[in-house]
């Protein structure tokens, strides 16, 4: 009940763009996941959906802690039970901590994982697009693998 709560909070977040909206929706997920047990069937899509709001909040203060817990509640559903959107978000939160340390081990993990959500999205799968895209930016980042980055952009 509590993650349907921040999801329906997020989705208003993304189309008002009221912070206190995605504050209440991470506050929601949170209560979800600290009232679940770790072996529910949904607790890696709560852990997963936990790593992607804490993200939206970095995209919009530019904190470091939160970027952190974006990271860390990633990994978390990682260690839970991966699904391919928890590889894409993680992937991505990973390639933007590259992108602002230069951590060339940052940029390989995200890659890696990156490279994973794409190898198991189907072709038809509305997702496909954007797993490229952020694939294609983690290999251009790569420089020697720019002709792969070029060949993923198209594709997308």
């Amino acid at each position: 009940m509590l993650a349907g709560l921040g999801n329906v909070r997020r989705l208003r977040y993304q189309r008002t763009g009221d912070l206190s909206d995605l504050q209440q929706a991470i506050l929601a997920v949170q209560e979800a996941r600290d009232g679940m047990p770790v072996d529910d069937q949904h607790y890696a899509t709560v852990l997963s959906n936990l790593s992607a709001l804490p993200y939206y909040l970095y995209e919009r203060t530019g904190s470091e802690s939160t970027h952190n817990e974006a990271v860390a509640a990633g990994r978390a559903a990682l260690g839970a039970g991966h699904s391919l959107s928890t590889l894409s978000n993680l992937g991505s939160s990973l390639l933007q901590r590259f992108v602002r340390t230069r951590d060339s081990r940052v940029l390989e993990e995200a890659a890696d994982l990156l490279a994973r959500a794409v190898a198991g999205t189907p072709e038809e799968d509305p997702d496909l697009p954007v797993r490229l895209n952020n694939l294609a930016e983690a290999q251009g980042c790569r420089f020697f693998q720019l002709d792969e980055s070029i060949r993923l952009g198209r594709r997308a």
